[in-house]
């Protein structure tokens, strides 16, 4: 497996993780609505950082093949 691919999945697992987390802070605690939200806003921004990531690396790796 490539390492951009290693790495699209590592943060594919950490972005469900906050999703979870994010839930549970806010059905366990209600002042923690912000920070679920916060929580939920860093797992899209590493989904789409691991985008640009990913298309980057297929873009070097077409050029060079």
């Amino acid at each position: 497996m490539p390492p951009a691919a290693r790495w699209l999945a590592r943060l594919g697992v950490v972005a469900v993780a906050l999703k979870f987390i994010s839930d549970g802070f806010r059905d366990q605690w209600a002042p923690a609505r912000g920070l679920g939200t916060a929580l939920l806003y860093t797992a899209v921004l590493l989904g789409v950082c691991s985008a640009a990531v990913a298309l980057t690396y297929l873009a070097r790796r077409g050029r060079q093949g």
